[in-house]
């Protein structure tokens, strides 16, 4: 069983600059990893392929046709299935920033799931699982300990690959039924469906990731310690990590 694979999503080859940072940063940090570009059937990677050295997988394109339908893909069997050779796979968007290769010590963690924590979005995150996934999925979330410790940014995430399969075994079924942010079933609902599923507090994985409220999880929560990536870092704060990472974001 080899340890882990880099998954890079791609559903187009017109990059901004944020996206072509991005793109440099993980495969100069995560080039000694097995990465593979996973992107919609028909889609021509030379733009890719003429910079980076990567393996690639084509999916049918309903799979990238709306973030709904990316979701579906990630709430899949097959998705999993097509990385069971390996413990790991850690996802990783084309809005990551990669900041150092931690990926190793992650690992051995030993976690099934670890994401950034969504600081001071509890509430955000339940309605939206209520509208979309309904009240008595929403009430389940509210009502339980692991809301509370709700940590799981998809966008820049670990996975252990035998576990999300067997969220699929205790499910019977090769979709998993839900509709809000798939990231949201793997970081709250997994957990609260099993004991085993095992994430980390939102005080380590700020160590992994870090997304919303970043001077919260920077300073309160790392002490200052920059973690291994950050997801969506343009979005939340972008003053913070062009002070704190100006040789890699004017790069």
């Amino acid at each position: 069983m080899k340890e882990v694979i880099v998954v890079i999503p791609i559903y187009q080859l017109e990059f901004t600059k944020s996206e072509w940072l991005s793109l440099n940063q993980c495969f100069k940090e995560l080039g000694d990893y097995p990465i593979v570009v996973i992107h919609p059937e028909g889609l021509p990677l030379n733009t890719l392929s003429d910079k980076f050295s990567y393996t690639s997988v084509s999916v049918d394109q309903k799979y990238f046709g709306s973030p709904k339908a990316y979701n579906k893909l990630m709430l899949s069997r097959f998705f999993y299935e097509l990385f069971e050779d390996y413990n790991y796979l850690l996802i990783c968007q084309t809005d990551v920033l990669v900041i150092k290769d931690n990926l190793q010590l992650w690992t051995k963690k030993d976690y099934d799931y670890i994401g950034a924590p969504w600081l001071d979005s509890y509430w955000q995150i339940w309605h939206n699982i209520f509208l979309k996934d309904g009240i008595v999925k929403g009430f389940r979330c509210l009502f339980t300990a692991h809301f509370y410790n709700a940590i799981g940014n998809g966008g820049f995430s670990l996975r252990k690959v035998s576990s999300c399969l067997e969220a699929f075994d205790r499910e019977k079924t090769d979709l998993i039924k839900w509709n809000s942010n798939e990231d949201y079933y793997w970081g709250i609902f997994a957990r609260k469906n099993t004991s085993n599923f095992e994430i980390p507090s939102k005080k380590e994985a700020s160590k992994f990731s870090i997304e919303t409220s970043p001077r919260k999880a920077l300073y309160k929560l790392n002490k200052g310690q920059l973690p291994f990536g950050l997801h969506a870092w343009e979005k939340f704060d972008v003053s913070l990590w062009k002070e704190k990472l100006g040789l890699i974001t004017h790069g």
